[in-house]
């Protein structure tokens, strides 16, 4: 026989999950009986750390799978599962199971006992094992193969790791912040040394010479060089050319003649100009003289070259200029095979003193070591703290998810509801938090719910979350975007809460009654409005040409204003005998119809009206269906929760005033009123089709 136990809870069939027993026999009944199949985690209101193991795989979505997992490992630990309670966050150490993972757990419990220095060594408490964590995340090797700067033994190791982390980066700690790895030394080390190799070749002093012919200064020289590399090798291929062919005189390449004959005026066309114009106008003997007509854009490079090169032949010809050159090519290949490392910022001499002297290698190698020695330990503590979570936490999410006994309990709340929103003189006590309102409009319009969505804001304007609420009873009220209330969240504190948006569903049945007399209102509204418009309109026009035809034309003679006035009063004559002949024609008529018969035609015209908004509002309210509404924040729900008549009057309710309060104003409640009404024009209906 099986040991699950059902209950209707509204209009849907929930496990009953109130005893140890009923938890652990969960993992053995079909998903398809549970109420959720996976949620959000950040749909949930619990502790975090409880929500994060729980959701193994780390992909943001809690499943049933990942529940199954945690009920069967919690209870492979314990010998004695009364401890799993909502709220307890107490072990007994006599509870746990005698398997090797339970005394594993022990022992760690019983050093956590030590440490903490507990006067009760029998149970140990969710706050002494996340003390015990917080101190060994604080000396920096709680994890295994990860070393914090926390965890240095001196200064110098201390700046070691800080040298490591700067430059080549470090893996995320659980404690926060970076922190180093084997792979990373490596990485940093190797760095280091490629980096040592290639500056140590451009050393002025032990380096290679051919590296850098003109010492300390082979920098200075090379970057003189490089600057006017380009216009010098110009200069003499424009020497070679005039040789070759002496007709090219200088007025081919004239830097004073521009390419369109005509030579610019602003001040930066004219530099810009000079910047593509040759160094100087070619000679034929092929050199360049230093008291020569010189490109003044180049004037200043050519003079600092000269002062970086004091031996540069004067006048300076091709084959000088191709050996300053050729000289510098080594010191130009040394730069271009500079090590793209992230050391290079370090000082030469702390690099090199780390390849020299391993002591602080060795150090932070020891530390890694030990950092796997440390991180069994804070394993066992891991273990120890997802068991205390799992004792107080697996209920109270159990029944928040394969069923939801405390979402139809006005006294408690499910795990995924956020609070209460006060708003409009009414309590909506129905929230939840919304991660995509477009995802979530398209299915609240598909449940028949009314829903409104607000932001959530803090103390300062910023906005922390949305919500969802639905209005489940009463009417729509004035709420309209943009309107303001507050938001009690389960841990009683307030924050601001504004409506963005609407979803527009019949919300109980006598509004439903009033709907089609308010659109009708609303409709004649906007259209007398509109006649309105159109008359001022055409009274505007009428007046402008009647000024116009008066200025225009000359006065009408006196004879003919008789025959206008007389023509006016017959049309009136007649225009008043039509209504009197139409008004007494209704009064005759009405006066052979009795009074039943009239009033039965009255309700039958207004049953006719009401019938059809009534029926389709009954069938609408009565299909309004919660798992479309959590189905729209990310869960994935079997079946549907229609909500219940009780349900509507839980989730949306206008609190009573104080008992003996003066002043109350009288609660006047049309419900039977309706309920004649709707009676009334359903016989005057009847009561037709008959006669």
């Amino acid at each position: 026989m099986s040991a699950h136990r059902f209950i209707t809870v509204g209009r849907s069939v929930q496990l009953r999950i109130e005893t140890v027993d009923d938890l652990f026999a969960l993992p053995e009944l079909d998903e398809a009986h549970w109420m959720a199949t996976s949620a959000l985690v950040s749909t949930f209101n619990a502790d975090p750390d409880f929500l994060a193991r729980l959701d193994a795989d780390a992909d943001g979505r809690i499943s049933a799978e990942d529940l199954k997992r945690a009920i069967a490992w919690t209870r492979g630990l314990l010998a004695d599962p009364t401890g799993l309670r909502e709220g307890n966050d107490t072990l007994a150490l006599a509870a746990l199971s005698d398997t090797a993972d339970g005394q594993r757990l022990r022992r760690a419990a019983g050093k956590v006992l030590e440490r903490t220095d507990a006067a009760d060594a029998t149970r140990i408490t969710l706050a002494q094992i996340r003390q015990v964590e917080q101190v060994e995340h604080e000396r920096g090797l709680s994890e295994a193969g990860r070393v914090l700067p926390a965890a240095a033994p001196s200064d110098a190791v201390r700046q070691l790791i800080d040298d490591v982390l700067a430059t080549v980066g470090g893996e995320p700690h659980p404690a926060g912040g970076e922190a180093l790895s084997e792979a990373g030394l490596d990485a940093f080390l190797a760095q280091g040394r490629a980096w040592l190799e290639w500056h140590d070749r451009g050393d002025p002093e032990a380096g290679d010479p051919a590296v850098m012919p003109y010492g300390s200064d082979t920098p200075t020289v090379h970057a003189r060089v490089e600057a006017l590399r380009e216009k010098l090798d110009q200069y003499f291929l424009l020497c070679e050319a005039l040789r070759l062919d002496n007709a090219l005189d200088d007025r081919r390449w004239s830097p004073l003649k521009a390419p369109e004959d005509v030579l610019p005026t602003a001040p930066g066309d004219v530099d810009a100009w000079l910047a593509r114009a040759p160094l100087a106008p070619p000679r034929l003997d092929g050199v360049l003289p230093a008291d020569g007509v010189l490109n003044a854009h180049y004037a200043e490079a050519f003079a600092a070259l000269r002062e970086a090169v004091p031996d540069l032949p004067e006048p300076l010809d091709a084959a000088s200029w191709r050996a300053l050159v050729g000289r510098l090519e080594p010191h130009r290949a040394w730069r271009a095979a500079r090590p793209q490392v992230a050391v290079d910022g370090l000082p030469v001499e702390r690099l090199r003193r780390l390849q020299a002297d391993p002591t602080l290698t060795e150090a932070v190698r020891a530390l890694l070591a030990e950092s796997h020695d440390r991180a069994v330990v804070m394993e066992n503590l891991q273990d120890l703290e997802t068991l205390l979570l799992n004792q107080g936490w697996l209920f109270p999410f159990a029944n928040s998810f394969v069923s939801f006994p405390d979402l139809y309990d006005p006294t408690s709340r499910a795990l995924f509801e956020q609070g209460t929103v006060v708003m409009d003189g009414r309590h909506f006590t129905l929230t939840i938090r919304v991660r995509n309102r477009a995802r979530h409009v398209r299915f609240a319009e598909s449940s028949n719910l009314f829903v409104f969505y607000a932001e959530v804001h803090d103390i300062e304007g910023t906005v922390l979350y949305e919500i969802a609420v639905p209005v489940t009873s009463g009417g729509r009220g004035n709420l309209i975007t943009g309107k303001w209330g507050v938001l009690h969240d389960r841990d009683g504190v307030e924050h601001h809460a504004k409506i963005v948006h609407l979803v527009d569903n019949p919300i109980s049945l006598a509004e439903a009654v009033f709907a089609p007399f308010r659109r009708l209102g609303e409709a004649i509204a906007g259209r007398l409005d509109n006649l309105k418009q159109d008359r001022r309109k055409a009274l505007e026009e009428e007046g402008g040409k009647l000024v116009d035809t008066a200025v225009q034309q000359p006065p009408a003679s006196a004879d003919k204003a008789p025959t206008t006035m007389g023509t006016n009063m017959a049309t009136g004559s007649i225009a008043v005998a039509a209504l009197s002949s139409a008004a007494a024609f209704v009064t005759s008529t009405l006066e052979g119809v009795a009074g039943t018969t009239l009033l039965m035609g009255l309700a039958t015209v207004i049953g006719a009206v009401l019938g059809p908004s009534l029926l389709l509002a009954f069938f609408k309210l009565r299909r309004r269906d919660l798992s479309a509404y959590l189905e729209g924040a990310g869960w994935g729900t079997n079946g549907r929760m229609y909500l219940t008549r009780a349900q509507a009057a839980t989730f949306t309710l206008r609190p009573p005033y104080p008992q003996g309060a003066e002043g109350v104003p009288v609660t006047r409640r049309y419900g039977w009123l309706l309920l004649a009404l709707v009676l009334a024009c359903g016989a005057a209906l009847w009561w037709t089709l008959q006669g």
